[in-house]
């Protein structure tokens, strides 16, 4: 239970700051305005991929243009063992999608240690 608490304050937080800048972005000038207005957090919905061989996934947030089919953010938290196999699941979501997710943020927390974990990008 403990760790379901700490997945979920972590994704949270992590997406709520992700928000925040979105919103920076849509309120300033420029051409990155009216893109930013147009995004949107997805949550943990499925991915379905059209290359069948990367099959599914669910990741614990996402950032999904309004005309673009996969979203372009994607966001992991993974656990001890299960945060080394982060980097291979990247590879799934951004092949998968034909390059069309081009970020997945990693988190890795170790479940000894909660205070200790790290980020890939």
């Amino acid at each position: 239970m403990p760790t379901t608490i700490l997945h979920e304050s972590i994704v949270r937080g992590v997406a709520k700051r992700l928000e925040t800048q979105i919103t920076k972005i849509s309120e300033g000038i420029g051409v990155s305005v009216e893109f930013a207005k147009g995004i949107d957090q997805d949550l943990s919905a499925t991915i379905k991929f059209d290359v069948t061989e990367y099959g599914s996934h669910n990741p614990d947030g996402q950032f999904r243009h309004s005309r673009a089919h996969y979203p372009g953010v994607v966001l992991k938290v993974a656990f001890s063992q299960k945060s080394k196999a982060l980097g291979r699941l990247a590879d799934d979501y951004i092949l998968g999608s034909n390059g069309d997710i081009r970020i997945v943020i990693g988190i890795g927390v170790d479940v000894k240690n909660t205070t200790a974990g790290w980020v890939s990008v």
